[in-house]
């Protein structure tokens, strides 16, 4: 038997008392966001693998490279950049690093609110077909009889029917006289 729990719809204004945006509104906001961030440009798999390689060489590994460019002029000049630029640059990773955590945090938020709505929605259709399923044994619900055999052939909730198994034959050898 299914179980059925009232869903409370949240009310559509913010913590601070201000209105909820909308989908429409927010994907709007984060494509101007997307001007706002230096170099943002989504990497084709290949290159964000090598990338990635390159990029996860330790942070002590880090730490000794850039005082290599700091003890030689010779190295900071092959490499193009000083110490300090390299010290900025970390920092600099780190900090969009914190935004990326953000940002990852922010998308399961959203994922999980789909998640809650959907799980209304099908309980919502649920219910639906739980209640049409008794109307339809009177007559004045007939209408709703085409409904109800559609949704017992989509429900993945219903117990399948057992098939009968045919029974094995068994042949039976003429007795010998």
């Amino acid at each position: 038997m299914i179980s059925f729990q009232s869903i409370s719809v949240k009310p559509a204004v913010s913590l601070d008392g201000t209105p909820l945006a909308t989908p429409e509104q927010l994907i709007e906001q984060l494509r101007a966001m997307r001007q706002h961030i230096p170099e943002f440009e989504p990497l084709p798999v290949g290159s964000a693998k090598a990338r990635s390689r390159a990029g996860h060489v330790g942070d002590t590994f880090l730490q000794v490279g850039i005082s290599a460019i700091g003890a030689s002029p010779l190295v900071a000049s092959a490499i193009g950049k000083d110490a300090e630029t390299a010290l900025q640059e970390r920092d600099e990773a780190a900090r969009w690093s914190a935004f990326e955590t953000e940002l990852r945090t922010l998308l399961e938020g959203v994922a999980g609110a789909n998640r809650t709505r959907s799980q209304r929605l099908g309980i919502l259709a649920l219910q639906a077909y739980t209640i049409a399923k008794g109307l339809v044994r009177q007559q004045e619900h007939a209408a709703l009889v085409p409904l109800v055999e559609a949704m017992r052939g989509m429900n993945k909730f219903a117990r399948k029917a057992k098939h009968p198994r045919p029974e094995p034959r068994v042949e039976v050898a003429p007795a010998k006289e």
